[in-house]
């Protein structure tokens, strides 16, 4: 409970973040900040919690919020599916590099182990 409670405040922060982002006047910029400021923000959650919390009870959510933020760079109201799933390609893909929070977060948990487990390894070893 008190990871969901967590999860939820996250939240409700990066769409205080999101709502900022569209805010700002200049389209290049707004596109700048989401590709590379926003979209990573949740990196670090990836890497610290298991997928299923996080594609459960942040991931969807956070996609929302990365869309909005699209559609006011476009300067449309919504997107359809198909159009946003070929924004979250990789740009050599033919995207914009908006990647999929859901597909990233087992790799971002799974590199997070291969990093620790030297660590993790040798603590075993010298008990």
């Amino acid at each position: 409970m008190y990871i969901l409670a967590r999860l939820e405040e996250k939240l409700e922060e990066l769409s205080e973040e999101a709502d900022a982002i569209t805010q700002v006047h200049s389209h290049q910029i707004k596109y700048l900040l989401l590709r590379w400021c926003f979209c990573q923000k949740l990196i670090f959650l990836q890497r610290t919690h298991p997928p299923r919390l996080i594609n459960t009870h942040l991931a969807s959510g956070f996609t929302d919020l990365k869309r909005m933020v699209l559609c006011s760079i476009l300067g449309r109201n919504d997107l359809e599916e198909k159009f946003y799933e070929l924004a979250e390609l990789h740009i050599h893909d033919s995207g914009i590099g908006l990647f999929s929070s859901s597909q990233t977060s087992h790799a971002a948990y799974v590199a997070s182990m291969v990093e620790s487990y030297e660590v993790l390894f040798y603590l075993k070893i010298s008990l």
